[in-house]
């Protein structure tokens, strides 16, 4: 959780690249904050990606009696669309179905779920991630969420559903870069140690806001003023 700019997604970019190197297969959900987008949209795309990579036919044995449920929300594995999602009972069906879908991906390697910006996601989404996580602790899986708290903190209704979600895992805090941070930053980016004076304007102007900072260099950088 953070503010626009704060590396959210960056930090996430970081860590499934590593346990995608120690052999975890990762597939990645993104929330469309412009509007539009259907029901459940974020954890479509990280099932039509798993269906992908993993295949029809295996995940048509994982899914069993299964498979009608989920293909009201993807028609890919080969059931006819049928249910109404609105109904209680299939919307549990779909989501034991999914769940159980993600225990055997799981089995298959150790599975990551990314779902990123989860603020701009559909009601729908948030319960079948509630409904997940109340699983997902016995399950070689990690689901990993990235939402900007001050919009969460807004909404009532949010706010409800991320206190629910958020007994079942852990939360992390990020925050903006203090004075030392930048001046690690700078270094790193302008490979020169720069003044403490530029330091100190740097995270005036900026804030500590990493996205900011980085702007900035690459401004600095494209002038040749670096």
């Amino acid at each position: 959780a953070g503010e626009p700019g704060i590396g959210k997604t960056r930090l996430l970019d970081q860590f499934v690249s590593e346990a995608e190197r120690r052999g975890s297969r990762a597939h990645w959900g993104r929330c469309w904050e412009v509007g539009g987008a259907p029901a459940f949209w974020p954890w479509i795309q990280a099932l039509r990606d798993l269906l992908a990579e993993r295949g029809v036919p295996r995940v048509q044995s994982w899914l069993g009696d299964g498979r009608a449920d989920l293909a009201q929300l993807l028609p890919e594995p080969g059931a006819s669309r049928e249910g109404d999602l609105d109904d209680q009972s299939a919307r549990f069906r779909l989501f034991d179905a999914i769940s159980r879908l993600l225990a055997s991906a799981a089995q298959d390697a150790p599975l990551v779920v990314v779902l990123d910006d989860l603020h701009a996601a559909d009601r729908s989404s948030l319960e079948l991630l509630y409904f997940v996580a109340r699983a997902a602790h016995r399950m070689r899986a990690l689901v990993l969420c990235t939402h900007r708290d001050h919009e969460v903190r807004a909404s009532p209704e949010l706010s409800e559903i991320f206190g629910r979600i958020g007994r079942e895992g852990s939360r992390i805090e990020m925050g903006r870069f203090h004075v030392p941070e930048v001046a690690l930053y700078v270094a790193r980016a302008a490979r020169v140690a720069p003044s403490s004076e530029f330091v100190s304007a740097m995270h005036r102007l900026t804030e500590g806001n990493p996205l900011f900072v980085d702007a900035v260099m690459r401004l600095l950088a494209a002038r040749g003023d670096l």
